[in-house]
């Protein structure tokens, strides 16, 4: 019997998201697979949405990827932050 497979997102990075990423991440592997697993995780955890529909999800060492749920099904990250940014700061 085989187990059918769960659809998965898809996920982009937007350019500014890749400009904050080389500046907040330097030297971190950042790939929309690696995004997308993240946001599996933090779906499947229950992540909240904040005021703006985006879910902040952990990557580990005190950074979140802010991602928007897409019109096209998919995800979009629109940046890297610290953890400690405060939730009514972030605009996307």
């Amino acid at each position: 019997m085989s187990r059918s497979r769960r659809p998965r997102s898809r996920v982009r990075i937007r350019r500014h998201a890749w400009k904050r990423a080389d500046e907040r991440l330097p030297g971190k592997k950042i790939t929309p697979a690696g995004i997308r697993r993240h946001i599996d995780g933090a779906l499947r955890a229950g992540a909240p949405v904040n005021d703006q529909g985006a879910i902040e999800v952990q990557l580990g060492d005190g950074r979140v990827a802010v991602c928007m749920p897409e019109i096209w099904g998919g995800w979009s990250v629109v940046t890297f932050i610290d953890e400690g940014w405060e939730e009514g700061r972030i605009s996307c």
